[in-house]
């Protein structure tokens, strides 16, 4: 048996648990190729009044699509090769050397997003008159749509992601001299300690967001205060700074929030001991207590992306909305392939939020298999253990979605220059969207992390 001949055993093994990271991965191609198809489309530059400022448009989302796109190609991978130590300390002591193993694994991670490039680019060649004629339709264009594939598209998307692909599959080969092979072995039992958590930083992180959100409910009266009435053109602060200063004490803020406050709490609850001992609350919230530490700075991060998301894409929802009635070509197509580019970027956001716990929550699942079969023993049941699982997970991802959602309830407002109740209906239509996917990779994760601990 050669090299490439474990390679494909390892990834047909392995097929399952790649499964929704083939899908993400390929669905991220397939969006990225459909927004370079749409900046090289030459029925776009035909039928577009504002050439210049879409195509400008499409390349800043494009930038965005990157950044994002190669955040969760490389955590997603990351996390297999953690999961996967202890099999790469199998093969060096069976006396495969560190550059075939490196070799190997570096197979493997082209391999595997090169068959999802390939897979993304054909269903995105196949599907783009769709939504090209889904875009002109949100532009109020009544044109003819003819089947279009440009090959700078193709290219352009093949040098993209082949160069995420290729530094991905590089950093993975590297793990075999990155860590001793006692570590490979004892990688899924390293524990965590118990966060101390700062009152301090819990209440300053409460009082930023409180002073964030009184500047966003009351903008229009801070800039008429900073503005200067003796001379307009020298105001005492420039307004722009404002929600820059409101986005500083909001980001603080929520990371303070969830690096101490969230702690302060678990503890506060973990004191009742009326609440603690409460059927399983001793295993729910201890697990939370323990892994807080670890998850704190990116449930902080996840809620940022969360609240960038929602406002991104209920504020073209909005714009649009209220724009309907507006006769001027111009504004129509302008704010349609804002919407268009705001969904697609909703999209990989959610996708890149809700793997980002998903594969998380799983590497957490496979440190607590020990612990889990403990419990089957003591007698505790599935449905006890599937109901904990049910808790633990949901704080990890309904703790970030409600932060997410009462920060773009301030921000929104204040993008559109719209009182809220005004474009009530846009925001919930697109809130609730993208809450029901986010819904769904919860209800994924509580699955998987089941299956993991009771294999």
């Amino acid at each position: 048996m050669n090299l490439f001949d474990i390679v494909q055993r390892n990834i047909r093994r392995n097929f399952k648990e790649y499964i929704l990271y083939f899908v993400s991965l390929a669905s991220s191609m397939l969006i990225y190729f459909i927004f370079a198809s749409l900046r090289y489309s030459t029925q776009i530059k035909k039928e577009m009044v504002n050439n210049v400022m879409i195509n400008s448009v499409l390349q800043s989302s494009k930038v965005i699509l990157i950044i994002f796109i190669a955040i969760f190609i490389i955590y997603s991978t990351n996390f297999f090769i953690r999961k996967r130590k202890k099999e790469v300390g199998l093969y060096s002591l069976l006396g495969i050397t560190k550059k075939q193993i490196g070799t190997m694994l570096f197979c493997e991670t082209m391999i595997m997003g090169g068959v999802a490039l390939v897979v993304g680019i054909l269903i995105g060649s196949m599907s783009f008159k769709l939504f090209l004629e889904l875009l002109m339709s949100l532009m109020k264009l009544h044109v003819p749509i003819h089947f279009e594939l440009s090959i700078k598209a193709i290219i352009d998307t093949f040098i993209v992601f082949l160069s995420i692909l290729l530094y991905t599959a590089w950093k993975n080969s590297r793990i075999i001299y990155k860590f001793p092979l006692i570590e490979m072995f004892q990688a899924n039992h390293q524990g965590e300690r118990m966060p101390k958590g700062s009152v301090l930083r819990a209440y300053i992180g409460l009082i930023l967001m409180g002073l964030g959100y009184i500047l966003a409910g009351f903008f229009r009266e801070v800039v008429n205060i900073v503005w200067n009435p003796i001379d307009p053109m020298n105001p005492l602060i420039n307004p722009i700074m404002i929600p820059v200063f409101i986005l500083f004490l909001v980001v603080f803020g929520t990371y303070f929030l969830f690096t101490s406050y969230t702690v302060i709490v678990l503890k506060k609850i973990r004191s009742k001991r009326e609440i603690f001992y409460s059927g399983i609350n001793i295993i729910n919230i201890s697990q939370l207590l323990y892994r807080v530490k670890g998850n704190a700075k990116l449930l902080a991060t996840i809620a940022i992306l969360s609240a960038t998301a929602l406002t991104a894409i209920s504020t073209v929802a909005a714009g649009y909305y209220v724009g309907q009635s507006e006769t001027n070509g111009d504004f129509m197509q302008l704010y349609g392939v804002a919407l268009f580019i705001g969904s697609f970027l909703g999209v990989i956001f959610v996708l890149t939020t809700g793997s980002i716990i998903y594969y998380k929550q799983l590497s957490e699942a496979y440190a607590n298999q020990r612990y889990y079969e403990t419990l089957r023993k003591i007698g505790v049941t599935k449905k006890e253990v599937r109901k904990s699982i049910s808790k633990q997970v949901s704080f990890s991802f309904i703790s970030p979605l409600i932060v997410g959602l009462v920060h773009s309830l301030f921000a929104i407002p204040i993008i559109n220059n719209i009182p809220i109740n005004n474009i009530i209906i846009p925001i919930l239509i697109s809130s609730g969207a993208y809450c029901i996917i986010y819904f769904g990779y919860y209800v994924l994760t509580v699955y998987s992390y089941f299956k993991v601990v009771y294999k």
